[in-house]
């Protein structure tokens, strides 16, 4: 969980801003700008940047540093990794920054006052920044997340209830004695809270002793101090949630104490029921809930990585990631040119590209999205992807070499599919010339005219998105096979896709 939390808000920062436009005369003088804000308000500035072809098991910190004792006693350009689970976090100076983009996430030990005053200087440079600072809870909240926490701590916690409230049952007669000898309920409840804080301290103590070998065995005690204090941050909530469980539940168990009946040893038959059944109730639904949980979990795993074996069964490939440092007009001027590479790339076979956008279709997704250019259960590929996945006709045969002019694509509509397919093929049309040959195309480029022409495809046939995995639990992974999409073969030599959206597509992320 902490590595989470580690990877959210690293070392020696507080608080993040995030810069989306740079309008700057040049990238040197947005860097000068940032070095200079960072300074000037005396703080640290780190630019988050993934790895360039490991982006979710590494990271470079570009650092901007305006006070070096603060960043000496953060380990300086050595990252005092916590685990060897965790992200490889290499630090370097910001001088260092070259091709990579300078919008994006940057961390920075400035609290809000001061980051108020950077994001102000980085306007007056050109530089459009907005406050992305994380709480604490938040942090913590969101770690609970990729840590698969969440469930384990409802769990503890109603369990936690479940036995403070017997334990208030089965103290009655000592609650009636008391009673009996003129203690009031606060004192009564005080000496719950104290019995209940004991417990805690000796569960506290056995945490220390036995945690404490195990963390130095697993982090030589990086970043201990900061990991101490996220750990006391957590046993702090937890121990005032623990003290107003045993203030409501015991303060409802003094309410209904009658002291003759409770030292005749009568019980409480109404409220005894109604703990008993919220008891077996409560331990049902968390049985119940974990073991579905833990059961979908399994299927997941095992439906992602039946279907990630079919890259085993691909030809040799590689994915193109192209990272931009530039501003929206270099964008709007280079894109043109990698499209003519990508044009060039398609003609002779080297490349293959699919457009997936149903991003609701995970895999416990219903895909409710009818088919579509966006739709969940819909791709657009260029001709090459027909010779690596087949892809069968209603005769039986496989469907390749299909060649697209200009203005020309073909939609492969499958059997199943029992829409109005003329208003299909007229949506898809629609959506190229309206949109997506629009996006970044020079003036000079003349109007896009769609058209197309439909193939009928077999029925039940599984086709690969080519999509790896993301840093999410398996349950929550798009999936990598779409059962009879519908395909839009569309050929970057067509003009029907605009230089923006090849730049999208290949731009790292």
């Amino acid at each position: 969980m902490f590595i989470t939390v580690d990877e959210a808000q690293p070392m020696g920062t507080r608080s993040a801003f995030t810069v989306d436009r740079v309008n700057a005369p040049s990238k040197e003088a947005a860097i000068q700008a940032i070095s200079a804000s960072a300074l000037q308000s005396h703080t640290n500035i780190f630019k988050v940047q993934a790895g360039d072809t490991d982006s979710f098991q590494s990271r470079t910190l570009f650092a901007f540093i305006g006070n070096r004792d603060a960043f000496a006693r953060s380990g300086g350009y050595s990252y005092p990794t916590f685990s060897a689970q965790s992200q490889r976090t290499t630090i370097t100076p910001a001088d260092r920054i070259t091709t990579q983009d300078l919008r994006g996430v940057y961390a920075t030990s400035a609290d809000h006052s001061q980051v108020v005053s950077i994001l102000a200087d980085l306007r007056k440079a050109g530089i459009s920044a907005d406050d992305s600072t994380a709480t604490g809870f938040e942090i913590f909240v969101y770690a609970l997340g990729p840590a698969n926490l969440g469930a384990a701590f409802v769990i503890v916690y109603v369990a936690l209830a479940l036995a403070l409230a017997y334990s208030g049952t089965t103290n009655r007669k000592a609650h009636a004695i008391k009673s009996l000898h003129g203690y009031g309920r606060a004192p009564i409840l005080g000496a719950e809270l104290g019995s209940a804080g004991a417990t805690f301290g000796l569960g506290l103590a056995a945490l220390l002793l036995i945690g404490t070998p195990v963390l130095w065995a697993v982090t030589r005690f990086h970043q201990v101090w900061r990991f101490a204090g996220f750990l006391g941050t957590g046993l702090g909530v937890l121990a005032l949630l623990t003290a107003v469980l045993v203030t409501v539940l015991g303060g409802v168990a003094t309410l209904r104490h009658r002291i003759p009946e409770v030292l005749k040893g009568e019980r409480a038959p109404l409220a005894d029921g109604v703990l008993d059944a919220a008891t077996q109730v409560i331990v049902l639904a968390v049985v119940l809930a974990s073991t579905s949980g833990a059961m979908w979990r399994i299927e997941a795993v095992s439906r992602t990585s039946r279907e990630l074996s079919r890259w085993s069964q691909m030809p040799p490939a590689y994915a193109l990631r192209l990272s931009t440092a530039s501003t929206h007009d270099d964008d709007l001027r280079d894109a043109p040119a990698l499209t003519s590479i990508i044009s060039r790339m398609d003609r002779q076979g080297t490349v293959l590209m699919t457009g997936y956008k149903g991003g609701e279709l995970a895999n416990g997704g219903d895909g409710t999205t009818p088919p579509g250019p966006e739709g969940a259960n819909s791709m657009i590929v260029n001709p090459k992807y027909l010779g690596v996945q087949p892809v069968l006709g209603t005769d039986g045969h496989r469907i390749r070499n299909i060649a697209t002019a200009r203005n020309g694509f073909t939609l492969l509509v499958p059997a199943s599919y029992h829409g109005d397919v003329g208003a299909l093929l007229a949506t898809y049309t629609k959506y190229f010339k309206e949109y997506s040959c629009l996006l970044g195309a020079p003036k000079s480029t003349p109007p896009c005219a769609p058209h197309g022409r439909v193939i009928r495809t077999a029925a039940g046939q599984q086709l690969f998105t080519f999509k790896g995995t993301d840093p999410s639990p398996a349950e929550d992974q798009e999936r990598t096979s779409l059962t009879d999409p519908v395909l839009a073969v569309v050929s970057p030599s067509s003009g029907l896709i605009g230089p923006m959206e090849y730049l999208s597509y290949t731009q790292y992320r």
